[in-house]
């Protein structure tokens, strides 16, 4: 039992970018960027700011997002390695915010590996739909 629990806390999940942002938004508050403060490094410095400029959803879309991938394992046939290359299909689409789903074909054509043409079309309207309400 508390080897299975240490391996669940060992996998880890694909991440998108706008959790990275939601991070560094919580970790750095109390900072300002723009002051030039010497808190940051440059490595550091040059994300937090990518992140400030193209980043734009809220809590609460992120917080919606991630719970519809993880709800992917649920529904799942996959075994654990494709599950993660899933999600990182997945986290792909919010990363790219493609404005088409014809366009998001040409993106990602190792999606067949892992979905059937009407799962990604699924997964993908589900998710532009949360992203842009």
């Amino acid at each position: 039992m508390v080897e299975e629990l240490n391996l669940e806390r060992c996998v880890a999940n694909p991440i998108f970018i706008e959790e990275v942002n939601l991070y560094l938004k919580e970790r750095f508050k109390n900072y300002s960027i723009n002051l030039g403060e010497e808190v940051f490094n440059a490595s550091t410095k040059k994300v937090v700011e990518y992140c400030l400029k193209f980043c734009y959803l809220k809590k609460d879309k992120v917080k919606k997002i991630r719970n519809y991938i993880n709800g992917i394992k649920e529904n799942s046939i996959l075994n654990n390695e494709e599950i993660v290359q899933a999600e990182i299909i997945l986290c792909k689409i919010i990363d790219l915010n493609p404005s088409s789903y014809k366009i998001l074909l040409t993106l990602l054509p190792g999606h067949k590996r892992y979905f059937t043409q009407n799962q990604f079309r699924k997964h993908y309207n589900k998710l532009h739909s949360i992203m842009n309400i």
